[in-house]
């Protein structure tokens, strides 16, 4: 196979899982209720809808409303994209598929979400009522990521042609050995990928494993990069990875461009878009005065009126083109603006397909740098590779992986991310070179014991970890990092105790065991997702018990952060239940959860609910250990664990997990606590 046909191949499993989420969707449209959907979590209705701004891009901003009840327990957030739908009868399927807008969540709390739409006006069927919002796939994403693929495909003799061979494997790489002077606050192992990153030609790998500091080892690469090259680009697979490297870069003294959907920035980087920028600009004042004027006007043509005939039609009409002749004046004089604001920009800082529908889709860099990159499908990846002359990857594949829906595209590996395909690919090259039998399980493995130079490949494993207690971090390091890891002596013997000022040792790791106390596990015949209602009641007792035991003052409470975490929505749901029937929510600082969510976040008491508990030990997604990887680290002085031993403990991960926690004397039974 050549890269063409590799390439192909990776096209139609993208455009296999597309049809398949374009599948699930419209199945989800025609076969339920508005009602119905509203109970999965994934439709408001009916909604209230106002016109709350006009953005400077002609963008309507909605503020959409429902009944408090009906408001609980949905699955929508901030960045999402939704569709505002019509309810009124006799429509057909055809034609409800025509009466729907698209936009995106700019804010949602409580009743109440802001949603920015592209269209400058309103359509006229808002004003007939019976409105609702279903959530909504992302058919944007899927267009940008076949379009790059096919870029990539037909490149030919210039360097993205050149990149491709040798990202796949089909032509050799090189890198310089340039002696870069140590960064005094990066340790050993992250001064080999500050010197490895700054000398690679065409690209380099980082892996690093959880509370490593990849993002403070990344920041540092790029101002030095910034500091040679004048301007980089700088991708991620999510908006807040995104919005963490513009904070850490920011604090390093870089000039900083946050390019993508206002909707889906943090307010903290905000003040890095462009929209911000052009606050300070001499100029922005007669923008502003022309906005005012516009949205006076807009909201005038887009008064409710009772009775809508020629005349008021007119009116509207005539209003709309004023606004239009205005967003004219303010184009123009933004563009100029803009082109300013990225001439003079560092690091501009995206998501690969933010980057695509920005005034920075069409400039190239020398240097594209791509944190998370275990997380993004490959496709995604190749729209920031192909905008620049070499590629910086972080990441760690021992974490969870691109989220890939299609049965037919996992089988086909389109959940393997392209870091992930030449770290397979630089593990079969280093064992043909020389790497030994008991080598072949870790790439990383070989590469520390025999140096990346040997195996001439430009791959750094970060190596110390800066945010958990040994204790927690050792069956993590023993079974996904070969005992490479060494907790930092900050950590390494940091106890609950000793930070919230108890007078005993709290024990870091602790496993509880259901088994044979009929905490069974319970399917949801609608969500097909499981809960464990006994396992969730023992989880509040536990954790209860050990609050009062502790007997913290009101300041340790509001210090020591508390993460539940559950791979199972339907249980993070009854945890949220059991939770709110108590204060401890609003006495502590609780958060709880799904895993997926919390990657890259950490906490200092972690709990994780495990779930599974039946006869015939069917662990289901459990099994995905990489996800386990996530849970278990997110913890810095305190691990808790419930599940059933019986259920789980015939798979291997599970088993060398129960025999970890027993080693440690770190093992409870749940009768203890009935």
């Amino acid at each position: 196979m050549n890269t063409t046909e590799e390439l192909e191949q990776t096209l139609r499993l993208l455009e296999i899982e597309q049809e398949y989420e374009r599948s699930e969707y419209e199945t989800l449209l025609s076969e339920t209720s508005p009602a119905e959907r509203q109970k999965n979590g994934v439709t408001w209705y009916p909604v209230q809808i106002e016109l709350e701004e006009v953005t400077s891009n002609e963008r309507l901003i909605l503020s959409i409303r429902t009944n408090p009840e009906k408001a609980k327990n949905h699955k929508f957030h901030s960045g999402q994209t939704v569709s505002i739908f019509t309810n009124k009868e006799g429509l057909s399927k055809e034609e409800k598929k025509e009466f729907r807008i698209y936009g995106t969540i700019r804010k949602i709390k409580d009743e109440v979400m802001l949603v920015m739409i592209s269209d400058s006006e309103m359509p006229d069927w808002f004003d007939e009522g019976k409105l609702g919002v279903d959530l909504f796939y992302n058919e944007t994403s899927y267009n940008e990521m076949k379009f790059a693929l096919s870029k990539v495909i037909g490149a030919s003799k210039n360097r993205l042609a050149e990149l491709r061979e040798i990202l796949l494997g089909y032509k050799e790489t090189y890198f310089e050995d340039a002696k870069f002077p140590p960064v005094s606050e990066l340790n050993d192992s992250q001064n080999k990928a500050y010197s490895l990153a700054l000398n690679a030609r065409d690209y380099a790998l980082i892996q690093g494993p959880p509370g490593t500091g990849k993002t403070t080892t990344l920041v540092r690469i790029i101002k030095e990069a910034v500091e040679e090259e004048k301007q980089v680009l700088v991708c991620a697979a999510s908006n807040n990875a995104v919005d963490l490297l513009v904070e850490k870069l920011s604090e390093l003294g870089v000039n900083v461009l946050r390019i993508g959907n206002p909707a889906r920035v943090s307010e903290n980087s905000e003040q890095y878009t462009f929209d911000a920028k052009l606050l300070s600009h001499p100029d922005y004042e007669t923008i502003q005065k022309y906005k005012k004027e516009a949205l006076q006007i807009q909201k005038k043509a887009f008064k409710f009126k009772r009775n809508f005939g020629k005349a008021e039609r007119e009116e509207r009409t005539a209003l709309r083109n004023e606004v239009k002749e205005l967003f004219t004046i303010i184009r123009n004089l933004e563009f100029v603006i803009q082109k300013d604001i990225l001439e003079k920009s560092e690091a501009i800082c995206s998501t690969f397909v933010g980057i695509t529908n920005s005034p920075a889709s069409k400039m190239h860099f020398k240097t594209v740098f791509i944190d998370e990159a275990t997380q993004a499908l490959e496709p995604a990846t190749w729209i920031a590779v192909m905008r620049a002359n070499r590629v910086i990857f972080c990441g760690d594949h021992k974490q969870l992986p691109p989220v890939v829906k299609s049965p037919e595209a996992v089988r086909g590996k389109l959940d393997v991310s392209l870091f992930e395909k030449i770290i397979f690919r630089l593990e079969k090259e280093g064992i043909s070179h020389g790497g030994t039998e008991a080598q072949r399980g870790s790439f990383s493995e070989s590469i520390v014991l025999k140096g990346h130079s040997l195996l001439n490949v430009p791959f750094v494993l970060l190596d110390t970890q800066y945010r958990m207690n040994e204790e927690i971090m050792d069956f993590s390091n023993e079974v996904f990092y070969h005992n490479h890891l060494k907790a930092h002596t900050s950590v390494k013997e940091k106890t609950l105790d000793q930070v919230c000022g108890f007078s005993e040792r709290i024990s870091p790791l602790c496993f509880i065991d259901t088994a044979g106390t009929d905490s069974e596990e319970v399917l949801n015949e609608e969500t097909l997702s499981i809960s464990n209602p006994k396992e969730a009641e023992l989880l509040l007792k536990h954790l209860t018990l050990c609050l009062e035991k502790w007997n913290w003052n009101s300041q340790t409470r509001s210090k020591i952060s508390i993460g539940i975490l559950s791979p199972y929505n339907d249980q993070i749901l009854k945890l949220r239940d059991l939770f709110e029937q108590t204060n401890l929510q609003t006495e502590y600082n609780i958060e709880i959860s799904t895993i997926d969510s919390f990657q890259g976040r950490e906490m200092d008491i972690i709990y994780i609910s495990l779930v599974r508990s039946n006869d015939q030990a069917d662990i289901g997604f459990l099994s995905d250990i990489r996800r386990m990887n996530v849970a278990m680290t997110r913890a810095k002085l305190r691990l808790v664990v419930l599940g059933d031993s019986a259920t789980i403990g015939n798979h291997e991960f599970y088993k060398k997990f129960l025999e970890h926690v027993e080693l440690h004397d770190s093992y409870e039974s749940a009768w203890d606590y009935f």
